[in-house]
């Protein structure tokens, strides 16, 4: 059973209109996340221990993408770059 993997346009047309070093978009990160090419983290905080996060490399930068999981639903909530990560082999 395969699972759908799903954002809210508005969002994503927010990321992709925010100028700065990365073009982010959703689209990107379902490319990375279908190939296999993440690593998967735990939320940092008790406010979003519901919440996990992938963990992708776009344009050679580590990019956080917090999601939920309901059923065979996987919810893309945001996406950001954090150079926290940036030692991380992928």
């Amino acid at each position: 059973m395969g699972r759908w993997i799903v954002y809210c346009e508005s969002k994503n047309r927010q990321l992709i209109n925010e100028r700065g070093r990365l073009s982010l978009n959703f689209n990107d990160a379902i490319e990375e996340i279908e190939s296999g090419e993440f690593l998967l983290i735990d939320s940092p905080g008790r406010k979003y221990e519901s919440q996990k996060s992938f963990l992708l490399e776009i344009d050679k930068y580590p990019v956080v993408v917090p999601f939920n999981i309901k059923k065979s639903i996987i919810q893309l909530i945001t996406m950001f770059p954090d150079r926290r990560y940036k030692n991380d082999k992928f």
